[in-house]
């Protein structure tokens, strides 16, 4: 379960649309309902959710982060380039 507030654009969560995973797009907060803009399959929607609506949404975590840090993935790229034309 999670709460309207914490949904927050690029999130992949389930239970929007049946058991298809969505991408969220956009969020806008109305006292206790919430206008969400989302991705899903080939086409975009949206939808008004309430307080009822949170115990069947979910998080998707698919196990991709891109959370590194960008610096040191530079440095390894110059690296392996330098190594590539050594």
């Amino acid at each position: 379960m999670i709460r309207l507030e914490d949904l927050k654009p690029g999130m992949r969560i389930k239970g929007l649309v049946s058991s298809e995973v969505v991408t969220i797009l956009a969020v806008e907060s109305i006292g206790d309902m919430a206008i969400v803009d989302f991705r899903w399959a080939d086409s975009s929607d949206n939808a008004t959710l309430g307080r009822d609506d949170e115990r069947s949404l979910e998080i998707v975590d698919d196990g991709w982060q891109f959370d590194a840090d960008g610096k040191a993935f530079r440095l390894g790229s110059v690296d392996i380039l330098a190594l590539a034309s050594a």
